[in-house]
């Protein structure tokens, strides 16, 4: 028979399993299965037996076991995922993760520390202060070197006769030459963007197109995880065949459904998943192997799932 922890041994297997998300200073540690009390950083004291929490549960308020998808992502994995995004540009040393929206402590080599959302972060966004470093940068241009720098990217499509350049927080006027007059950042319009109505023009017709695709069939909306090549993420789509759609692609993750809705409205299945894709930016997730879909890809979809739950199986 093995020797009886201490209450100190509990906590260090505790925290070896968990890290820093939780607080032991409340345990009295009797024997295996007589429930100790646990502090979570972001629900509170709850009680669990010492065998169950060595075993990996968490936290019940964070754990959406309907889903049977961990919604608890400790320090470690979390630290692992940025340096992916930004490399070893930043230290972690105190950052304390405790879910995707609840801001963590990063520290920048250059200025210091800073407050951030993880999803944020996990999404490349970095160090405010070096951010308004490039755009202090970006304004030092003129209304001239702006024109440029855009019709190196747009051609001539667009008509710059009224663009007043201030700095890169201004908007500008740019004449579309199918739609007329639009207001927008310099450096939006430089990185890409265009005359909004044009994509919505284009949005429209990709619907279309699609919907014409599905006329007789039934359409999918789906939610899987792929785990593989080290990592572990959720994808959604829109298919009318889930297993065709991935008997090409992604060969090297497992894939499993999470959440599958069908309809013969191919036009509702096409608005959920642009209505998903755009609810649920903070949790999108960019995997270390581009694919094609890589853009429809979270971290985090049990937000995900309940929404879609509560509104068709009401």
């Amino acid at each position: 028979m093995p020797a009886k922890l201490t209450t100190a041994q509990f906590i260090e297997k505790a925290r070896a399993v968990h890290g820093p998300l939780y607080d032991y200073s409340q345990v009295v540690y009797h024997d295996s299965k007589s429930k100790v009390a646990i502090t979570c950083l972001a629900h509170g004291v709850f009680y669990q037996s010492p065998n169950c929490h060595l075993s990996g549960q968490n936290c019940p308020s964070c754990s959406i076991n309907t889903y049977k998808i961990n919604n608890t992502v400790c320090a470690t994995s979390f630290i692992e995922r940025a340096i992916k995004v930004h490399g070893n540009i930043y230290d972690y040393k105190n950052t304390i993760y405790i879910d995707a929206t609840t801001l963590v402590e990063i520290r920048c080599a250059v200025h210091g520390l800073f407050k951030q959302k993880p999803a944020k972060h996990l999404r490349g966004h970095g160090c405010g202060k070096c951010g308004n470093s490039r755009l202090t940068s970006l304004s030092a241009k003129n209304t001239g070197s702006f024109i440029e720098h855009a019709r190196k990217r747009h051609g001539d499509f667009y008509d710059y006769s009224q663009v007043q350049y201030v700095n890169a927080r201004t908007k500008i006027v740019i004449v579309c030459p199918n739609h007329g007059p639009f207001e927008q950042l310099p450096g939006h319009h430089t990185a890409k963007a265009g005359c909004p109505m044009c994509m919505r023009d284009v949005r429209r017709c990709v619907k279309n197109s699609w919907m014409a695709k599905q006329r007789g069939r039934q359409a999918i909306f789906y939610i899987v995880e792929l785990e593989g090549e080290g990592e572990k993420f959720y994808k959604t789509g829109i298919t009318y065949n889930i297993k065709k759609r991935f008997e090409s692609g992604e060969k090297s993750y497992k894939v499993s459904v999470m959440f599958k809705y069908a309809s013969l409205d191919s036009g509702l299945i096409y608005d959920l998943e642009d209505e998903v894709l755009n609810k649920f930016k903070h949790l999108r997730y960019r995997p270390a192997k581009l694919f094609s879909g890589h853009t429809e890809c979270f971290f985090d979809v049990s937000p995900i799932i309940m929404l879609l739950n509560g509104r068709f199986n009401s």
